[in-house]
Order: structure tokens, then sequence, then C-alpha cells
């Protein structure tokens, strides 16, 4: 289960448990706005269904991604392996 911890939530919330179940609604819900506002700004059905698609791929693009400290890692590694980096003083 997971707690609230919004800071602007009001003291009533802190501490609320929100269901799995809540979670969809409430996103559901924020998707239902968003159409309804891109309908209202002139988008068509099938751009609303393409911008749906991008952000959810950059959603999932953006969750696998490597942080900064794993690709410079993987850089020092390369730099090892390739001979360009060692031990020795030049």
């Amino acid at each position: 289960m997971r707690r609230s911890v919004d800071a602007f939530s009001s003291e009533a919330e802190v501490g609320r448990v929100i269901s799995p179940s809540t979670v969809l609604q409430e996103d559901f819900m924020d998707q239902q706005e968003a159409y309804e506002m891109l309908c209202k700004s002139g988008f068509t059905t099938s751009e609303i269904e393409r911008l749906e698609r991008l952000r959810k791929d950059y959603a999932e693009k953006e969750h696998y991604q490597p942080s900064a400290d794993q690709r410079r890692l993987e850089f020092a590694r390369w730099l090892v392996t390739t001979g360009r980096l060692t031990e020795q003083i030049a």
C-alpha cells in the first residue's frame, strides 16, 4: 500500500492510504481532463492519440535510461578495456 505524502495536501489527507484502484481512477480522470482540454483546443482525435502514444513512449524510454553515474562508469570501463586508461603514469 502507498501513503499519500504530498506537500500540498491538507492535514486531513496526510497519512491517507491510497488504494491502487484510487490511483487508477485519478489517472483516468487526469487523462479525461487532458483529452477534453485538447479537444477544446482544436486537436483531432487522431492527434490526441498520437500525443498519448508519444507521452507513453517517452515515459518508458526515460524509465529505462541509465543514470549519469551509470553512463560514467560504462565510459570508464570502456577506457580501461580499450587501453586508453591505465594505471601507468605517462
